[in-house]
């Protein structure tokens, strides 16, 4: 680069001195009317030369700073322009996720007003029940004392089994009856709970014991409830059976052919043997009449 340069600047020089100078002869020349050794020529045209290079050189290192500068700059810019195009990706990012939660806020606050409106629809029905049940409570209440009294006198009218744990049963809905901390719903409830129980006792069968005054004595039995179409009696030595006769509301003393019947149906009602026909005296309608 430099000796190219340098060619490039003799070669204006000699044209200048082919413009200026008229050489004579081999060692003197003629410039502007005046004559001039050649050899002064010469060491002009080598300090032009030199001259020449230097300022080529400033120049060359010069332009290298130059360069070099703005490297610096176009990194430097390069830079800025990766961290904003960086913030600008992140900004997207983050305006996309911001969009996407609005979207999902959106659907969810649309949920939660279906949920509200559901829920003021039932404060509505439940305002209407409770309106209603209060008026529906000054006809229940009339009706659940009705059903007291005719549950008592539907056992006192039963033959005589478990009479004990019924009769608790019944002073026990007494009782309910009469709290004022028990709703009454929940009274309601137990009275149809005592329904249903007594009315289950009229497809099962059971044996139990107790006791019973036998001819002026006392003495401990096996009771045989045949669902409330009979009730059986048989001591524990097996020797003395009897049966409830509903129509005459007593005990009646059963011949001995009836004990390994009525001893058969206690086992099948303890689960100790299979069901089995038995043969037993059931009363007939018009004999309970």
């Amino acid at each position: 680069m430099q000796y190219g340069r340098t060619e490039h600047c003799t070669q204006s020089f000699d044209e200048l001195l082919q413009e200026w100078i008229n050489i004579d002869d081999m060692n003197y020349f003629t410039f502007k009317g005046r004559k001039y050794c050649r050899y002064s020529c010469l060491f002009f045209t080598m300090i032009t030369f030199f001259n020449s290079a230097y300022c080529n050189s400033a120049d060359i290192s010069q332009a290298i700073q130059l360069d070099a500068k703005r490297t610096r700059l176009a990194k430097h810019s390069q830079s800025q322009i990766d961290k904003m195009d960086d913030q600008q990706h992140r900004l997207a990012q983050q305006y996309r996720q911001m969009l996407k939660e609005i979207d999902n806020l959106g659907k969810y606050n649309d949920y939660l007003q279906n949920v509200v409106d559901s829920q003021q629809q039932e404060t509505i029905s439940l305002h209407q029940q409770i309106q209603d049940l209060e008026e529906t409570q000054h006809e229940i209440v009339p009706l659940m004392l009705s059903m007291m009294y005719m549950l008592k006198q539907f056992v006192a009218a039963d033959i005589p089994f478990l009479a004990d744990e019924r009769d608790a049963r019944l002073k026990k809905l007494d009782s309910t009856m009469a709290r004022a901390d028990v709703a009454v719903s929940e009274k309601f409830r137990r009275i149809l709970e005592a329904y249903q129980i007594e009315n289950d006792y009229g497809y099962t069968i059971e044996a139990y014991r107790g006791v019973l005054e036998i001819n002026g004595q006392t003495n401990p039995v096996d009771f045989f409830r045949l669902g409330r179409v009979a009730m059986f009696y048989q001591t524990l030595d097996g020797k003395k059976t009897g049966v409830w006769n509903q129509g005459a509301t007593q005990w009646e003393s059963l011949s001995d052919s009836y004990q390994r019947s009525i001893r058969q149906g206690l086992r099948m009602a303890r689960k100790e043997t299979a069901p089995d026909m038995l043969v037993l005296p059931i009363p007939t309608a018009e004999s309970v009449q």
